[in-house]
């Protein structure tokens, strides 16, 4: 059998043979590196693209997680942020509107329109009575606000507007059925002519005597006239908005509250907030009204005027009241009673810490009175007497009318408190007024701001800590025979 022999292992390898297979295993470790390396290279590059994605993906949770976090920062920054005050925003609503007023010409305030009531006698208006079931915010808190009927001498009307604590506004305008009217045919007079009708005023409520019984304390009504009543007292003198060119030559100006926006207080609260806006052809302003009473009724007074036009002077915190005759009086009258007035005399505290009375009376020609001071503490008009017998009047009381303070708030500056006397031959008129005289005139353009409490009281302001004045009497001196 024959032997096969395997001469190309057997055989020894030439040079040139050994040459390639030496060249063909390196080629061969070459490519395994290379393979090795590119396989490397991959594992690198899948491990960064790894780590990139790892890290994209830790970055966008992270801004995911910090955009979350400020929004909730942000939600709860809303939460803690206080709401804005409804009555804040409403003032400074109104302020802008009094100063565009004050841009533009004066429009006179709306009449009354219908003829049945601009001819309205005395009697019959009084019979208009509006009805205290229907009071506006009856059994809903302290106060309640009663309104007045335009007709006979109160024929402008007014806006009356009111805010419910959430700051939602409401329009209040006439009801007939929310009057009683004195005779049955006054009443289908007016339902006849059906004319669109604002209220004239109003009035506040509050229960200042009795807890169960809720009295009068405030009334708006006519021009810039209001009264205050304190505890125990009934209406007389008279406050107003604002004084203009009072006893000069050419005529005062009477500006009025032509729209009047009433707050609705807490059922608890004792204080009432009423906005007012004053216009005039000379003038326009805001006013803020804090309302409250205790053993006196006080009226926190904010004020914000803006000038149409040159004003030679304004009387600030203006008290309006009646003198017909008292024991200063040489008239000798046919009357049984001794005395007719809602005050009888002028005190003022002034910056240096004194008390001046002046008495006032009833002259026989017009007379007016400067007090002049530099921030003055405070001034009012008086009814001191508050003997019954000195008066005899079992129907007006004249014993029982409050007496008025005016408390400046802040620097008022250089000037004088103005008392005007006015001759009268009648106790129905108001002679008598007082007020605060700045020095400065008032230019057109100008704005200004000032602050006061109005304060009822009887005989004697709380401030005063010495003596009295307590009468004033007035006659010849002489001795019985002398001439």
């Amino acid at each position: 059998m024959p032997r096969f022999k395997c001469s190309s292992l057997t055989r020894p390898l030439s040079p040139l043979n050994a040459s390639r297979l030496l060249f063909a295993g390196c080629s061969l470790w070459v490519l395994l590196v290379i393979c090795q390396s590119a396989f490397s290279q991959a594992e690198a590059n899948q491990a960064e693209v790894n780590q990139a994605e790892a890290n994209q993906g830790e970055a966008n949770q992270g801004e995911a997680n910090q955009a979350e976090a400020n929004q909730g920062e942000a939600n709860q920054t809303e939460v803690n942020q206080p709401k804005p005050d409804p009555q804040v925003e409403l003032m400074n609503r109104l302020v802008k509107k009094a100063k565009q007023l004050s841009q533009q010409a004066y429009q006179p305030t709306a009449r009354v329109a219908s003829d049945v009531l601009k001819k309205l006698n005395y009697d019959e208006y009084r019979s208009i009575r509006f009805d205290a079931e229907k009071s506006f915010w009856r059994h809903q808190g302290l106060f309640e606000i009663q309104f007045f009927h335009p007709g006979f001498l109160y024929s402008e009307m007014i806006g009356l507007r009111a805010m419910d604590q959430a700051g939602l506004i409401r329009e209040l305008n006439v009801d007939v059925r929310d009057f009683t009217y004195g005779n049955a045919s006054l009443q289908q007079r007016l339902e006849a002519e059906d004319t669109e009708l604002s209220y004239s005023g109003f009035r506040v409520h509050f229960p200042v005597n009795t807890k169960t019984y809720k009295d009068e304390i405030a009334v708006f009504l006519g021009a810039s006239y209001f009264r205050l009543v304190g505890p125990g007292q009934v209406y007389g003198l008279s406050a107003r908005g604002l004084a203009i060119n009072t006893a000069e030559s050419s005529g005062e100006e009477f500006p009025r509250f032509s729209d009047f926006w009433l707050v609705k207080p807490a059922p608890d609260c004792a204080t009432l907030i009423i906005y007012a806006l004053l216009d005039s052809p000379s003038v326009t302003g805001l006013y803020r009204f804090e309302l409250s009473t205790d053993v006196a009724t006080r009226a926190h007074v904010d004020v914000q005027l803006f000038s149409r036009t040159d004003i030679k002077k304004i009387g600030l915190a203006p008290l309006t009241s009646m003198f017909f005759f008292g024991e200063a009086a040489l008239q000798a009258r046919d009357d049984f009673r001794h005395e007719v007035h809602d005050s009888d005399g002028l005190l003022m505290h002034t910056s240096s810490d004194k008390w001046i009375w002046r008495p006032i009376t009833n002259p026989r020609s017009l007379q007016v009175t400067s007090l002049h001071d530099h921030n003055p503490r405070g001034f009012g008009l008086v009814q001191r007497d508050r003997d019954f017998d000195h008066y005899l009047d079992v129907e007006s009381h004249y014993q029982n009318r409050p007496s008025l303070w005016v408390e400046p708030q802040g620097e008022w500056g250089e000037g004088f408190v103005e008392l005007v006397e006015i001759p009268t031959d009648t106790e129905t008129n108001d002679n008598i007024t007082a007020y605060w005289v700045p020095k400065q005139p008032f230019r057109a353009g100008e704005s200004r701001q000032y602050s006061y409490t109005l304060s009822t009281f009887d005989s004697i302001p709380q401030q005063t800590p010495l003596a009295q004045v307590s009468r004033t009497l007035i006659g010849w001196g002489a001795n019985p025979g002398q001439h």
